[in-house]
């Protein structure tokens, strides 16, 4: 029996199967709706109406708007490092690191823990994570406190090298 305003409405046997299916049809499904892969919107609609370029949004989904669908599995579970490398959707290099931001993986220069030299000066300088080396820094540690940087390499030079000898003549005679 379905209530109405002012009045009662019995069902047969057949009206109330009609009435069943019809529930199940309304049934409301979540869909994460994508351009060019970027989440545009979250839409709940009758799975019959799924919208076109949409996926289905599991309830227990980590998607929101903005985020790149091929870094989530079917489930909606965003993917791990390794898993976003073996699909392809990134490739980590020697000091690189993926770094998620904004629904994806972005891959970001990586020297937080590496000795970095400035070539002007032989300074150690600490590069914040996603700064890359430029042309005025190196890895290769410099061969002497008094090195300079020439031609690709550090270069002693000749001044350095003559006091040192010296201090390693009067050292022997003494």
């Amino acid at each position: 029996m379905i209530l109405k305003p002012d009045r009662t409405i019995e069902l047969s046997a057949y009206g109330k199967e009609q009435l069943d299916e019809n529930k199940d049809k309304k049934e409301l499904t979540m869909y994460a709706v994508t351009s060019n892969n970027i989440v545009t919107k979250i839409v709940s609609c009758p799975t019959q109406n799924k919208p076109d370029n949409s996926i289905e949004y599991p309830d227990e989904a980590q998607i929101h708007v903005g985020c790149d669908v091929r870094f989530f599995s079917s489930a909606g579970i965003r993917l791990i490092v390794a898993e976003a490398m073996a699909a392809n959707l990134i490739t980590l290099g020697t000091n690189q690191i993926a770094v998620w931001e904004n629904g994806k993986y972005v891959v970001k220069h990586d020297y937080t823990n590496a000795q970095v030299w400035e070539k002007a000066t032989g300074n150690l300088r600490e590069l914040a994570l996603g700064e890359n080396l430029d042309p005025t820094l190196t890895t290769v540690k410099p061969s002497d406190s008094e090195a300079v940087w020439q031609s690709g390499r550090w270069v002693v030079p000749n001044t350095v090298k003559a006091r040192g000898r010296g201090k390693n003549e009067i050292s022997c005679s003494r």
